[in-house]
């Protein structure tokens, strides 16, 4: 019975920390070049699934105007936006 009640508690606070830990992985691997949004994340150990609601993707366009502006070899050509209503990942 405990083991179970940890499960659920585990289950319950894994979602928030799976949207904490997207974020910050996309802000330090882009270098703050991007900001990820999302209204949901929900995880399912069980069933081997993640989804993602409402995904936006957004560009920090000042930022890459200064890195344009003082190093351009080292800033990306372009920026982009993306927004997707789900994201659906299984294995």
């Amino acid at each position: 019975m405990l083991v179970l009640v940890l499960l659920v508690i585990i289950a319950q606070n894994l979602d928030g920390w799976a949207a904490k830990k997207l974020k910050t992985t996309v802000a330090k691997q882009t270098k703050g070049l991007y900001t990820l949004h999302l209204s949901q994340v929900e995880l399912s150990l069980l069933a081997g699934t993640a989804t993602l609601d409402s995904v936006v993707l957004q560009p920090n366009d000042s930022l890459w105007y200064l890195r344009q502006k003082e190093a351009p070899a080292q800033a990306p050509a372009s920026l982009s936006a993306v927004r997707v209503d789900r994201v659906q990942l299984r294995g």
